[in-house]
């Protein structure tokens, strides 16, 4: 499986489930591990974007250490990607409309909490991607890091 094998398969799960676990290392050293949206955009094949308000403590802690895993899967639980990058905090208001325009559909709870915070879009660029078929006993590992 190459890169573009393995994005099209995480595009098909993300419109599956549209959820992913991202894992990252909060301020006191300990992993953190939060249920996201994240989503593709169709210009950057080598990234994933999800969005948080910007005064969650997550924003702070991945200023800090900015390498983060995320885990997705398909609906059925049978086929698992886990990404490892590092996240890029994007505060540009016409991207963060764009990433927004593109998940405004798989977004409730960031709604419900606060009518005027400002959200910040969280750029995962992927360095690596390991993909699991567990019906099948695959388990095949993809480098973004080298062309």
């Amino acid at each position: 499986m190459d890169k573009k094998d393995v994005m099209k398969k995480l595009g098909k799960f993300l419109a599956e489930t549209k959820t992913g676990v991202l894992g990252w290392i909060n301020k006191d050293g300990y992993p953190e591990l939060r249920w996201m949206s994240p989503c593709l955009m169709p210009y950057n094949t080598d990234c994933t974007y999800a969005i948080t308000l910007e005064d969650f403590p997550k924003v702070n802690d991945l200023k800090n250490n900015g390498k983060v895993q995320w885990l997705i899967q398909n609906k059925s639980l049978t086929e698992v990607i886990n990404i490892y990058g590092k996240i890029n905090i994007i505060e540009d208001a016409l991207f963060k409309s764009e990433v927004l325009e593109n998940l405004s559909s798989n977004l409730v709870a960031i709604w419900k909490l606060e009518d005027d915070a400002e959200f910040v879009v969280l750029e995962t660029i992927i360095e690596e991607i390991v993909y699991y078929d567990t019906m099948k006993g695959i388990k095949e590992r993809i480098n973004f890091r080298e062309e």
